[in-house]
């Protein structure tokens, strides 16, 4: 039995010290190889793309605009998520960035107001940092790219979506480039464009819950009315209205017979 317990132990030890080898050797080829890069983004766009996810540009920096129309023929979804995006830009942009920065947010901010009149638009702009990182830049109001990109001390442990119709959550991922200073997150239309981006079924509307845990394990949970603005030293919470789309006839029609049709699978299950 001791032989079959030290034998158990080392070959779990030895599954562990290959998957570590793997993993370096991986990590190593990803950050030193483009043509690897390159492969990796492409394999994970086209399962992206079976899987019905939606997939940002491989290339930045890019810019964004995202906003809801009503989907008043859907009964999972209430809200059509409307995306927009702009990629033409090259190295010279890149290095010129700092020189052309007054140039560049009057583009910004034309392709952002240009025929977006809706209240739920979103603006996003991914792009380099003076310390070569990348950062997402999240506005929602008056679409600008900060003379100056610093980091926000923000940090989540967790984030779920949360809905009455669904049984379970729906974690969120968000990496470090979206935690700088001056972000707008979680406002309906970045709810939605982040589930659109994942591959878990969900139901959305104005009545979902965003829970989080932050890095003091202290837990934050609100709806569709509040969103947060991450700040140097964290985040605070801020109120805004929220225009609620009231269902067409046809759409209570379709609600009534899907509750219908669940009360007779119930009843005869």
């Amino acid at each position: 039995m001791d032989f079959v317990n030290q034998t158990a132990v080392s070959l779990f030890l030895f599954s562990c010290k290959v998957f570590n080898r793997v993993t370096d050797f991986y990590n190593y080829l990803y950050i030193t190889n483009k043509p690897f890069r390159d492969v990796v983004w492409y394999i994970t766009a086209t399962y992206r793309t079976i899987s019905f996810q939606h997939t940002e540009p491989y290339k930045y920096p890019w810019i964004s605009k995202s906003w809801l129309t009503p989907n008043l023929t859907s009964i999972t979804a209430r809200y059509v998520l409307n995306e927009e995006y702009k990629t033409n830009f090259d190295e010279v942009f890149i290095y010129l960035f700092n020189t052309l920065y007054d140039s560049m947010n009057r583009q910004y901010k034309t392709f952002c107001n240009d025929t977006i009149t809706n209240k739920s638009a979103l603006f996003i702009m991914k792009l380099f940092t003076e310390d070569n990182d990348t950062c997402h830049i999240v506005s929602i109001h008056d679409a600008q790219i900060p003379s100056t990109i610093q980091k926000s001390a923000a940090k989540f442990l967790s984030i779920e979506y949360k809905h009455p119709e669904m049984e379970t959550s729906i974690e969120i991922h968000m990496d470090k480039t979206w935690f700088y200073t001056g972000n707008v997150l979680f406002t309906p239309t970045f709810v939605l464009r982040a589930l659109k981006y994942q591959s878990h079924q969900f139901y959305f509307d104005m009545n979902y819950t965003i829970c989080i845990m932050d890095k003091d394990i202290n837990m934050i949970e609100f709806g569709s009315h509040k969103y947060i603005l991450l700040t140097e030293t964290g985040f605070e919470i801020v109120e805004h209205e929220v225009v609620e789309i009231e269902e067409s006839d046809s759409q209570m029609l379709w609600r009534e017979q899907f509750e219908l049709c669940g009360q007779f699978l119930n009843d005869i299950s």
